[in-house]
């Protein structure tokens, strides 16, 4: 293991202790591109090739959103493979990722992530998106789910 591998898994272990979710009543995740968050349902779909998430509520009123990334996409998840999520004010985020490498003989990845937000019954996508050359798993910056809406 060389030593970028090791600075990624210290970097990786900090954030996941200091950035752990609890919201085992309130979220489910019921396949890896689906997730309910309290009353909200969202869904990652291919739509032509483009990453879309349809935000689905009890009575069945749904919402799509096209993300403005390639599919394939999936949430972002933790170290133990759990969708990630935070919390913050009154709003849950989560990051949506689509990564492929950039050539054969390059370790790195060009990795597109965009943020969602649910609060309540109200969904938001951020109106930025992230190009970064890390390759997943990797855990992002808490900062990196809000500050896509800023």
């Amino acid at each position: 293991m060389n030593m970028r591998h090791i600075r990624w898994l210290m970097i990786a272990a900090i954030n996941w202790a200091v950035v752990s979710c609890g919201f085992a009543e309130e979220t489910t995740q019921t396949a890896s591109n689906d997730l309910e968050i309290g009353s909200v349902r969202l869904r990652l779909e291919n739509h032509s090739e483009v990453c879309f998430v349809t935000s689905t509520l009890p009575e069945g009123k749904s919402a799509d959103y096209d993300l403005a990334i390639p599919w394939p996409c999936h949430f972002h998840k933790d170290m133990s493979g759990n969708i990630r999520m935070i919390e913050a004010k009154n709003y849950r985020y989560v990051l949506v990722e689509s990564s492929k490498p950039k050539s054969d003989a390059s370790p790195d990845c060009e990795t597109q992530l965009r943020s969602i937000r649910v609060s309540g019954r109200l969904t938001e996508i951020s109106q930025h998106k992230e190009l970064v050359a890390s390759c997943p798993p990797f855990q992002w910056d808490v900062y990196m789910f809000k500050e896509l809406f800023d």
